[in-house]
């Protein structure tokens, strides 16, 4: 019969592989904040048309906007985008301009952020801070 060794002399030798490993993986999810978020869409004025209602679109580079979460508010990265219909739009038809905005920035090559919020700027255009990314 193997005789059997005490415990203090084998316990470290085995949890030695399960340490460096730890450390290891440690590394792997112990980074900083992700990197700036660069966007893929192509600058400009856009024509798009969603369900027959014509939208015109202009995306530019601009300031970080904001989501909601459950939390509150965060900042979101991407390029602001400002979207009007033919006969312009009015504050209470966000969600069709949400459509436009998100037709815009696929049209430009983005990922559209649908969280992003938006806002009327009264002139008839509704704007999408960090909306398309």
């Amino acid at each position: 019969m193997a005789r059997m060794q005490p415990i203090g002399e084998t316990a470290p030798a085995r949890c030695l592989p399960a340490v460096a490993a730890a450390v290891l993986l440690s590394g792997c999810v112990a980074g900083g904040a992700a990197g700036p978020i660069v966007s893929r869409a192509a600058p400009g004025e856009y024509q798009v048309s969603v369900d027959g209602e014509a939208f015109r679109g202009t995306l530019r580079p601009g300031s970080a906007g904001a989501e909601l979460t459950r939390h509150g508010a965060r900042p979101v990265e991407g390029s602001e985008i400002r979207v009007t219909a033919l006969a312009g739009l009015g504050p209470d038809q966000g969600l069709s301009a949400k459509r436009g905005a998100r037709a815009t920035c696929l049209e430009a090559g983005g990922r559209f952020n649908g969280t992003a919020i938006g806002h009327h700027d009264g002139g008839g255009v509704w704007v999408f801070p960090g909306g398309c990314a």
